[in-house]
């Protein structure tokens, strides 16, 4: 007789008991065997699942540069995303730094940007490497999975208003918002119009805050949830303008902030007269300006239109020694009050005097690429400023402002401002610098 396949796997007992056991045994087997396949059909249908495409793994990460033809990068700063819609995106801290480009993907590896061709040798969930089409250099990125959040700044201070900034970076739908209030207790959340984030992002987040009170100090910070977590950027501050505002012979109106024992104005001075009521003489032509040893101001590019409210009159240092630019009850810094402005701040003076821009393309940013972004904690709100130089050429630096104290014949003492310093330095006499008032 033939012996099945099950039996030839059961033994060959005999006697009453063993007969009883192997009849068992033959019981029991098949379901013995029916676990079995279980087993290997649940195994095998894992193994048939599709992988995750090319497109797919793209698209669902941030890529950071780890090593670009050999030299080490930072994937924490230098950042990219390819979105599935096609748009390619490059970025520089929280800095998008390309616009406009697109990628593509053909069926054989190639993956297309910057208009040029790369081969995947590399992809996957953690790692993608790319070589040059007909080229030797391999980059390597790595997929960030971290959520990153980041409390960055406030701008557009008011009495009773400010705009809150902070960055996300994130790779799965996010939601975001701003906790605010006078202590670190805060009390109070915002809502940006952007929310939820989806993924993967590297997105700046701003929500506009109304009905603070004046020359109040607020705490706030920006918190980020997801499915991951729970995550919060740093506790910052910042002060609300003061009720006190001043105006100059021009009836323009200016906001004021009081910073340890001295009050400022919060903007450039933007007066065509003194304050006593007489004009000071607009100077535009270039040679003019070079030869000009007397009191006289000018406007960024002689255009008053798109650079009054932002920079301010640009004056030179003879109309500062009038000792009548400011409005009555306020004068022009000297040096040691630059001084103390700046070490009552302390440490990172510029960036907590500083208001910052957030986008690379405004020519208001007043930062230094690469780095982070200026908090203005102070409210002094300091903005990139431009100035015209003693040859009479128009440049935008950082915030630039004079002091009322003479270095030599030839210069006197101004001050320069960016999210990365606050120092002063010398500056020739005849060139055109922003002011702003102190309060006597």
């Amino acid at each position: 007789m033939k012996t099945s396949a099950f039996s030839k796997c059961i033994p060959n007992l005999k006697g009453k008991n063993h007969e009883i056991i192997r009849y068992s045994l033959l019981l029991i087997y098949p379901f013995v065997i029916i676990g079995i396949f279980s087993v290997i059909f649940s195994s095998c249908e894992k193994d048939v699942s599709p992988p995750r495409s090319d497109r797919d793994l793209l698209t669902s990460a941030i890529w950071g540069e780890e090593n670009i033809c050999g030299w080490d990068s930072d994937p924490d700063i230098y950042t990219h995303i390819f979105e599935s819609g096609g748009r390619y995106l490059q970025y520089q801290g929280m800095y998008q730094i390309l616009y406009g480009a697109t990628w593509s993907l053909k069926d054989d590896g190639t993956l297309i940007f910057y208009g040029d061709e790369f081969k995947i040798l590399t992809l996957n969930e953690n790692i993608l490497k790319i070589r040059p089409k007909g080229g030797i250099c391999i980059s390597t990125f790595q997929a960030l999975k971290q959520t990153k959040a980041l409390t960055v700044g406030v701008t557009a201070l008011s009495k009773t208003s400010a705009r809150l900034h902070g960055f996300i970076r994130t790779s799965d739908v996010t939601d975001v918002s701003f906790e605010y209030g006078t202590s670190t207790a805060y009390g109070s959340i915002a809502t940006p119009d952007n929310n939820p984030l989806t993924r993967p992002s590297n997105n700046m987040v701003n929500i506009t805050l109304s009905g603070l009170l004046p020359e109040t100090v607020y705490h706030y910070r920006i918190k980020a949830v997801n499915s991951f977590g729970t995550y919060y950027g740093q506790d910052q501050i910042f002060k609300t303008f003061n009720t006190l505002t001043l105006t100059d012979a021009d009836n323009n109106i200016y906001n004021t902030i009081t910073i340890g024992s001295q009050t400022w104005m919060t903007e450039n001075l933007k007066t065509t007269k003194y304050n006593d009521g007489s004009t000071i003489p607009l100077v535009m032509g270039s040679l003019e300006w070079t030869e000009l040893s007397t009191p006289g101001y000018c406007w960024y590019d002689n255009d008053s239109l798109t650079y009054k409210n932002s920079y301010g009159g640009l004056y030179n240092w003879s109309t500062v020694n009038t000792g009548k630019l400011c409005p009555t009850g306020w004068h022009v810094p000297d040096d040691q009050e630059w001084i103390t402005l700046i070490q009552y701040v302390g440490e990172e003076a510029g960036s907590k005097l500083t208001e910052g821009g957030y986008d690379l393309a405004n020519p208001l940013l007043c930062t230094i690429a690469g780095s982070y972004e200026a908090t203005n904690e102070s409210g002094f709100s300091a903005l990139c400023t431009g100035m015209r130089d003693t040859e009479s050429n128009f440049s935008t630096n950082y915030c630039m402002l004079w002091s009322s104290t003479e270095d030599n014949l030839q210069s006197a003492w101004g001050v320069a401002i960016s999210n990365a310093f606050a120092y002063l330095y010398s500056e020739g006499k005849e060139s055109g610098l922003a002011v702003r008032c102190i309060k006597d």
